[in-house]
């Protein structure tokens, strides 16, 4: 057979199985009682029920781009691993966002063929999409001579003058705003004089409750200081955005990518819903995206300017500030920094991270440590970060309750109260109903035989964490999960009011950002899943095109965010854990597409 009968071929093959994959349906595991022939017969019908029209049309569509792109493609060191990481990403979307557990693949002979196809299909498929992706992005780096008067002077005024006329309708429209029912709690320590707990990032507390204390001051209602609230909060992320446009402008890039990312933040879902929404995840958003923007700015850019040190220590004390996990992540993420310039042998950007990294840290730590000494805040609950291994062991007695020894179950006892309510509260999508049970009077060595005890009963039934544990993080990866959720404040017994006419607004308000969230180009800005894809086709795009490997420290801090999102409380829904990193992956391509001049 000749070579190019060959590469035919093969393409067709993988077209074939792209093409399966598509329209392939899991549905739950056959069952063999009837007898082996019986048991193949059906599941080889069941392995092939597909619509077949569809099937042939996709199959001749990906045919003719299989073979045509085959003829002047490059192979890309570590696309097709990545690929087939995407692929199985998919998969277990589709495993645990209709059943829960990984019986779909394994509970049958047609579950374990149809799941190694689709890995095949989808494999074949993205790889082909990456290879275009990374020529169209070569195409944007290659072609930088193209800048319009609009990028050329006054970026900042003009840009967050734009961002703001385009936000401007949303805060309006809702009016007072929405709010999130942690953020109502952390107004009530600020204005209603129920004492503050560290449950809350303090200081944002402070801040927060602080500026609606101040509307209603000047302006009379909590309704008002709401609404000055929202503005506040919007101007920051119109003010950061328009920053790192200014920033990137200034660079030898493309207009296009500056189109494009003025384009993002204008138009984002996100920015329509929570951006009106009373919510500390904002603003930590915004400052942990000011952060990578000086990140870069201090170790890629080399001018002599010392006052971007001051800004990046400044920065980092708001990310400290404006959300607990925030100290977390920069002490991981300077750690890691630290390390690489300590062995890439930068002496110079070593001394000054190195400081600016530890003033910052040490000044955050030590001016809200005294603020909650001053304030007599209520310490928050040490189980928060134990969200994972209550959800896996309330999983377990669920399905394990009968299995467990006496010590185990006086473990679990002395930490989360009766195994059996653990298991009725049990819910695969949030973690909340079980850290409920946690009770704070608990000992350290309480917490330390229950981890003993959860060690000890993941051998006997490792599928049991698996499930838990796959359930709980399938989300962060997979961009056919659910991103929508609007928390709808329910203002009735509060301190804060809407009237039947706002309700009114508020109702319609939502059922456009709804389809906000369901029109395909704007629902992608928003997805989760889809923008962590792209942070790691960012690390393998870094990879193979730029030699200085202090770009890709750049994105430390977004996956040490990914890492903290999965020990978070929950995906389902709750995509704001990882505002961090949406925002900031579109940034980073930017700052890579620069050219060096």
């Amino acid at each position: 057979m000749s070579t190019n009968k060959k590469n035919i071929l093969i393409n067709l093959i993988k077209a074939l199985t792209s093409a399966y994959a598509l329209l392939c349906v899991f549905n739950p595991p056959l069952e063999n009682s009837a007898g082996l022939i019986y048991y193949i017969k059906e599941s080889f019908f069941e392995i092939f029920d597909v619509n077949n029209l569809l099937f042939v049309l996709l199959f001749a569509i990906f045919s003719f781009f299989y073979i045509e792109l085959s003829k002047h493609k490059k192979t890309i060191k570590g696309s097709l691993i990545l690929s087939i990481f995407f692929a199985c990403c998919l998969l277990l979307g589709i495993f645990y966002r209709y059943n829960g557990t990984l019986v779909l693949f394994y509970g049958s002979l047609s579950g374990v063929i149809k799941t190694a196809l689709c890995i095949s299909g989808y494999a074949f498929l993205f790889d082909n999409l990456i290879y275009l992706i990374f020529t169209g992005l070569d195409k944007l780096k290659n072609n930088t001579d193209n800048k319009t008067r609009f990028w050329t002077s006054g970026v900042f005024i003009k840009t967050f003058a734009v961002l703001m006329l385009i936000y401007l309708p949303f805060i309006i429209l809702s009016y007072p705003g929405n709010m999130c029912y942690d953020a109502e709690w952390q107004i009530y320590e600020m204005t209603q004089n129920v004492g503050f707990t560290l449950h809350h990032p303090l200081i944002n507390s402070i801040f927060m409750g602080g500026i609606v204390k101040i509307g209603q001051l000047i302006f009379g209602s909590y309704n008002n200081g709401t609404f000055l609230y929202i503005i506040v909060q919007d101007l920051i992320l119109a003010a950061v955005f328009s920053y790192s446009l200014s920033y990137l402008s200034k660079k030898n890039i493309n207009v296009w990518v500056l189109r494009f990312l003025a384009f993002f933040f204008a138009f984002n879902p996100v920015i329509a819903n929570f951006g009106t929404t009373v919510l500390k995840d904002m603003t930590f958003t915004a400052f942990t995206y000011l952060f990578v923007v000086f990140l870069a700015k201090c170790l890629i850019d080399d001018d002599k300017d010392n006052k971007k040190w001051i800004w990046l220590c400044i920065v980092q004390i708001l990310v400290i500030w404006f959300r607990n996990n925030g100290l977390h992540m920069l002490l991981l993420s300077d750690l890691g920094i630290i390390i690489f310039l300590l062995f890439t042998k930068k002496k110079d950007l070593f001394k000054k991270f190195l400081i600016a990294s530890g003033v910052a840290i040490v000044l955050a730590v030590v001016i809200s440590t005294a603020a909650a000494h001053v304030l007599h805040a209520e310490k928050g609950s040490r189980g928060e970060m134990l969200s994972l291994p209550f959800q896996q062991t309330a999983r377990y007695v669920r399905y394990y309750g009968d299995d467990l020894t006496e010590w185990e179950r006086m473990a679990i006892v002395k930490v989360l109260g009766n195994p059996d309510d653990l298991a009725t509260s049990y819910d695969y999508g949030i973690a909340d109903p079980v850290k409920a049970h946690f009770r704070i009077e608990c000992e350290t060595k309480d917490i330390v035989n229950y981890m003993i005890a959860w060690a000890k009963m993941f051998p006997r039934h490792p599928g049991v964490y698996i499930d838990a544990f796959l359930v709980h993080v399938y989300g962060w990866f997979d961009p056919a999960a659910d991103n929508y959720i609007r928390y709808e404040f329910k203002y009735d017994n509060t301190i804060f009011e809407r009237n039947a006419a706002l309700d009114t607004l508020a109702q319609r308000y939502t059922a456009i950002l709804i389809m906000e969230y369901d029109f395909a180009p704007t629902a992608l800005l928003a997805n989760m899943g889809f923008w962590v894809w792209g942070l790691f086709l960012l690390v393998l795009y870094q990879k193979r095109n730029l030699e200085d490997k202090t770009y890709r420290m750049l994105n430390l801090p977004l996956w040490i965010s990914l890492l903290i999102c999965m020990a978070a409380p929950a995906f389902y829904m709750h995509p704001r854990y990882g505002f961090p990193i949406l925002f900031a992956v579109p940034f980073l391509y930017g700052v890579t597409l620069c050219r060096r001049k």
